[in-house]
């Protein structure tokens, strides 16, 4: 089995790239599973959606 993760270890174009968005973010906001928007996050999962100087948005999820 040695040979394997040898061989796998040695795979390093993964075709996944990752942009990297370095503009100000002017406002961010937070919604819970719902959609409803809240203040301050608790425990629990929401969607973060932040507001960038040049008019994008960006968004993800994170997990408190």
């Amino acid at each position: 089995m040695n040979w394997y993760k040898e061989w796998y270890m040695k795979q390093t174009d993964t075709g996944i790239e990752q942009n990297v968005n370095d503009e100000e973010v002017i406002a961010t906001y937070y919604y819970n599973i719902a959609g409803v928007k809240v203040n301050k996050p608790k425990k629990g999962i929401y969607v973060v959606k932040q507001l960038l100087k040049g008019g994008k948005t960006r968004s993800y999820k994170v997990c408190y």
